[in-house]
């Protein structure tokens, strides 16, 4: 009974979780340099973005994951970084930060 408590209070919170982005990448875009990465709106025209680099460990792949994600996080236009940086050791090859969308196609 505990064990399917448990269970079924992880599947909630992880229902909860994905509502909170606007858009999340195909399972299989997660963990490549493929597709675009995780976009939370923040208000005001800011995102908060996340990408995660292909296991290849190629930097490059992953910041253009990012600008694609910032970019369709503003509708294909222009951003301003606001933040950005590598998650620590617990979370190798995602890229994260905060972005403001520059632009009126908002």
């Amino acid at each position: 009974m505990q064990l399917s408590l448990r269970i079924l209070s992880l599947a909630a919170l992880f229902a909860v979780s994905l509502t909170s982005c606007t858009h999340v990448e195909k399972l299989g875009d997660a963990f490549t340099g493929e597709g675009t990465g995780e976009i939370t709106d923040l208000g005001n025209g800011q995102f908060d973005i996340a990408a995660a680099g292909g296991f290849s460990g190629n930097r490059s792949d992953t910041y253009a994951k990012w600008d694609r994600t910032a970019k369709l996080a503003c509708k294909g236009g222009e951003y301003k970084v606001i933040k950005r940086d590598w998650q620590s050791a617990a979370y190798p090859g995602i890229l994260g930060g905060i972005i403001e969308c520059t632009n009126k196609k908002r």
